[in-house]
């Protein structure tokens, strides 16, 4: 099971048409750690009978097997189930066990979805991933690719304010 995992993974990685030394910029993404008891609560809110469909040990098997591909690969990995774990080592669970304290509770909605703490946490490791990986497309080194947002209010939003009868000043 845990070699098929790595085989799909790679396999939707790279089509026969790709190899990894092409010029695209590829960064794997582990799925986040799921509290399973808040996800069955939230479930249960509109199925009552429902069962668990999801589970930490095997979210956890697909994280390892996303790492394991990256490393054989040689593909970086944004790593959102230790990131959320509280980084490598400390707060982290044994394999396939939530770790001690559940502190990524806090960036789940319902225990399977990321909350706005959690979106913002994975936007900055992923952030974090693009400029250790591929410093060409940090935002930072971006060339604008069209006109900045003062460029467009002037030529646009001031034209508009100052046609309207009766306007008047702000």
């Amino acid at each position: 099971l845990r070699r098929q995992r790595q085989m799909c993974i790679r396999d939707s990685l790279l089509p026969p048409s790709l190899s990894p030394s092409s010029q695209v910029a590829i960064l794997l993404i582990t799925p986040p750690p799921i509290h399973e008891a808040d996800w069955l609560a939230s479930l249960r809110c509109s199925t009552p009978s429902a069962l668990p469909d999801r589970s930490f040990a095997r979210t956890y098997a697909y994280a390892q097997a996303v790492r394991e591909v990256g490393k054989t690969l040689r593909i970086p990995v944004v790593d959102m189930h230790a990131a959320l774990e509280g980084g490598q080592g400390e707060g982290r669970g044994e394999e396939g066990v939530p770790p001690p304290g559940e502190a990524y509770r806090g960036y789940l909605s319902d225990g399977l979805h990321l909350n706005s703490k959690g979106n913002k946490r994975a936007f900055d490791a992923i952030i974090e991933g693009v400029k250790n990986n591929f410093p060409w497309l940090d935002p930072i080194n971006l060339e604008m690719q069209g006109p900045a947002w003062e460029t467009l209010r002037s030529a646009y939003l001031d034209e508009a304010e100052g046609g309207v009868e009766g306007g008047g000043e702000c």
